[in-house]
């Protein structure tokens, strides 16, 4: 049997956030531990330094500061991207070096020249010709692999605690500062809370803004980690977390923690419709005066928290990188 040759291309940025960077990897990860036949090379496209999470790996690795650097010697089975944008020329240089080029990203500029897009949600922000073949829906999510199924005890001691663990999450690099923003809003709630608040190791803003929110509101308990191997240690201990919307969403529906989504841009709700249409997530937000009144009346309704938790451990299979691999190779 010969083997399968494909090769990983995503961009990560401050701008565009890490999440294209975190998939490619999980699943990366997975095909050269599960899937033996295949041939696996990485490229990162990144203006932050993250050779050093790319060390160790079984599968050839590079990381290149911009796309003008790249360039293939060599032909693949398979090209794979994850990113927001690529340029015309170089899409076109890479469609001549393989027979099949897919995108596993919800949004990107060519996703109408790939010939095959797999996505978590069936939702599409554009109408695509019938070239390209769909595989989409949340049985096509990327979930990495610390992230477990919260158990129905170990969530039902977490919702009748005396003080409720939030968790608010905005991404690995944060640029617009919604940490900021949200905490200053949700800190309002009279309710008893402990916020988590994850910042990603691509958050640059300053901590002081943030120490001085602590300070403001001293009847709550707001904890600061910076985090991402160990993020879901953290989230499998609360009751509700507020989320941009992203990969973590998904993970959140996974696992069976009940998320608010926030979209202050609604043009990009369609990507958790799917959740919302399951009821495996609360309802989005799309500004912080809106978000206030739907976290209070959230925090009191127990009932309701358990019920998303319930369905949610119900819904997913156990292992649904396998269905994206399948897809890819097919």
């Amino acid at each position: 049997m010969f083997n399968i040759k494909i090769l990983f291309i995503c961009k990560a940025s401050i701008k565009e956030g890490l999440g294209h960077f975190i998939r490619t990897v999980t699943l990366s990860d997975y095909i050269s531990e599960e899937r033996t036949e295949i041939d696996l090379e990485l490229i990162l496209i990144s203006d932050q330094v993250y050779s050093n999470k790319l060390t160790n790996k079984k599968y050839s690795t590079t990381v290149i500061s911009s796309e003008n650097d790249l360039s293939l010697s060599s032909s693949f089975d398979i090209i794979v991207l994850d990113m927001l944008t690529i340029s015309n020329g170089l899409f076109a240089q890479l469609k001549s070096k393989c027979n099949k080029i897919i995108s596993i990203s919800p949004i990107f500029n060519q996703m109408s020249n790939c010939d095959m897009l797999i996505s978590r949600t069936k939702y599409i922000s554009q109408t695509l010709p019938k070239s390209v073949k769909l595989r989409c829906g949340l049985e096509y999510s990327i979930i990495r692999s610390d992230c477990e199924k919260i158990s129905s005890d170990i969530f039902k001691v977490n919702i009748d605690r005396a003080y409720t663990n939030v968790a608010i999450s905005m991404g690995g690099t944060d640029p617009e500062n919604m940490t900021l923003k949200y905490l200053d809003e949700l800190s309002k709630t009279n309710k008893k809370v402990v916020f988590w608040v994850l910042l990603g190791e691509g958050y640059e803003h300053n901590y002081k803004s943030l120490s001085d929110i602590i300070k403001k509101r001293i009847n709550h308990e707001i904890i600061l980690a910076r985090t991402n191997k160990n993020m879901w240690h953290i989230l499998s201990n609360c009751s509700i977390a507020v989320l941009k919307g992203g990969l973590t969403s998904y993970e959140a529906a996974y696992s069976g923690l009940p998320a608010i989504n926030v979209f202050e841009n609604g043009n990009r709700s369609y990507l958790v419709q799917e959740l919302l249409e399951n009821r495996l997530c609360l309802p989005n937000a799309e500004n912080v005066e809106q978000i206030l009144a739907l976290f209070d009346s959230h925090l009191e309704n127990k009932n309701k928290l358990m019920e998303i938790h319930k369905r949610s451990q119900n819904t997913f299979t156990d292992s649904p990188v396998s269905n994206v691999i399948d897809a890819i190779i097919s």
